[in-house]
């Protein structure tokens, strides 16, 4: 007996969150009650009045009645405790499809976000790679001017002059062969 109020105890324990299954453990209890009053009653009649007596209190079936209803509610519990699970299972597969589409389009996002970035990144590390070598261009024009202006500085002759910038201009741009024309007041070309 002791071991039968420990288990409908626990029972009771666990399903303390559902009214349903609390009345169905009171109900069990009730049931117990009247099945162990019936047995102590069949005691006392065997002890005071015989077998026969006890035997009557047995065979009137009222002990099997209260043993199936008692079935009866603890397959109902059963019953809904799958029914609980099987709820508690769909909503945690719906739970876990969404944290999956929640990560997948987060990841999704997230990538496009990292691309946008490296596009935006890869423009502006091009744009500048364009202004450094449009200033490197433009240093290098002035440094050819500096130098070209420091060449023909002084009092050179006309030829000692051309050929000062024909070096620095054939230089300049890279040039194996240069050439300086120059007209006279004839109006005839000179090398």
């Amino acid at each position: 007996l002791g071991t039968t109020d420990q288990v409908i105890n626990s029972l009771e324990q666990l399903v303390s969150d559902n009214p349903t299954q609390l009345a169905h453990i009171k109900t069990i209890r009730e049931l117990k009650a009247q099945k162990l009053k019936r047995v102590n009653d069949s005691i006392k009649l065997r002890k005071a009045g015989g077998f026969a007596a006890a035997l009557q209190v047995v065979l009137n079936r009222d002990g099997k009645v209260i043993m199936d209803r008692m079935r009866d509610i603890a397959e109902q519990m059963g019953g809904e405790e799958n029914r609980l699970l099987l709820l508690r299972n769909h909503t945690a597969d719906e739970s876990t499809r969404t944290t999956l589409g929640v990560i997948a389009g987060g990841g999704f996002v997230s990538l496009l976000i990292i691309l946008g970035a490296l596009i935006i990144l890869n423009r502006a590390e091009s744009e500048r790679i364009r202004a450094g070598r449009k200033l490197e261009s433009q240093n290098r024009i002035r440094a050819g001017l500096i130098e070209l202006n420091e060449k023909m500085a002084g009092d050179q002759s006309l030829t000692s002059l051309a050929k000062s910038i024909i070096e620095k201009v054939a230089e300049f741009v890279n040039a194996k062969v240069g050439a300086i024309y120059l007209t006279h007041d004839t109006g005839l070309l000179k090398l």
